[in-house]
């Protein structure tokens, strides 16, 4: 996935499946979903500031497009960690693109 970025292609992958070489447990790292309202993402990002009780749908149309792309990663069905990958459009390095993780 990380090769496919730097090939040239600008939208980041939706979904990574990653396994810990410790404990041989498998993880899924993907792209937020609208349906990760209810699956408790709102209160795993409460534990780590205030969190308004906005317009989520909304919010998640508008970001869905990127240059930010949240993530999450799910254990088991459950959500434990989330970041958001925001990709900034350069004019130097070719006119390349600079990938910032956030939260």
């Amino acid at each position: 996935a990380i090769n496919r970025l730097r090939s040239g292609t600008r939208a980041p992958p939706k979904e990574l499946k990653v396994t810990s070489p410790k404990t041989s447990q498998t993880f899924t790292i993907r792209r937020l979903r609208a349906s990760d309202e209810h699956k408790g993402f709102l209160a795993l990002l409460a534990q780590l500031t205030t969190v308004g009780h906005g317009d989520f749908k909304r919010r998640f149309r508008e970001i869905s497009d990127g240059p930010e792309y949240v993530y999450v990663i799910e254990d088991e069905g459950a959500l434990v960690a989330s970041g958001t990958l925001v990709l900034e459009r350069k004019f130097t390095r070719s006119c390349g693109t600079c990938g910032h993780i956030e939260d």
